[in-house]
C-alpha cells in the first residue's frame, strides 16, 4: 500500500493509503493482519500530522478498525463532517450498504467537508474531504 511524506506549508504529513484483502473465508487471517499492519502505522504517527486513506474494508462495527483510531489518535473525518454512517459501499444499495471507505486524520486537521459520491464502473461511492491543516 503507497505512502509517502508530502510537505504542506512547510510541514511534513504522513500520507498512507489502504486497500486490504476483504474478510472473506479464508483470507480472514490475512485481513486482520493488514489492518494489524495499518494500526502499527497509526500509532507510529501520534506526534506528526497523519492521514490514512482508502477502501478499509471494516466500518466502526469492526473491533480492528477501532483499534485503528485508538493507536493513532484518528478520527474518521466522515463522522467529522456531518457524514457518520453514509453507505459507501456497495454503491448501488446505498440504503443498506456500510460505510467502509474512510479518511482517517490526526488532531492536526479539521474538516470543511465531506462528500459522497457516484462514480462509473465501480461498486463504492467515493469519499471526498476537504480538509484544513492547522499551522503547528
Amino acid at each position: 500500500m503507497p505512502g509517502a511524506v508530502a510537505l504542506v506549508h512547510d510541514r511534513p504529513v504522513r500520507i498512507q493509503l489502504v486497500h486490504p484483502m476483504p474478510p472473506i473465508p479464508g483470507s480472514v487471517p490475512r485481513w486482520r493482519a493488514e489492518l494489524g499492519a495499518i494500526r502499527d502505522y497509526a500509532a507510529g504517527g501520534k506526534d506528526r500530522p497523519t492521514l490514512i486513506a482508502g477502501d478499509f474494508k471494516a466500518s466502526r462495527d469492526h473491533a480492528a478498525f477501532r483499534r485503528i483510531l485508538a493507536a493513532g489518535g484518528l478520527r474518521d473525518s466522515a463522522a467529522l463532517g456531518g457524514a457518520f454512517l453514509t453507505p459507501s459501499w456497495p454503491a448501488d444499495w446505498a440504503r443498506v450498504g456500510t460505510q467502509i471507505d474512510h479518511v482517517l486524520v490526526s488532531d492536526d486537521f479539521s474538516v470543511r467537508s465531506v462528500r459522497f459520491l457516484r462514480l462509473k464502473h465501480t461498486d463504492h461511492r467515493a469519499l471526498l474531504v476537504e480538509l484544513k491543516l492547522h499551522s503547528g
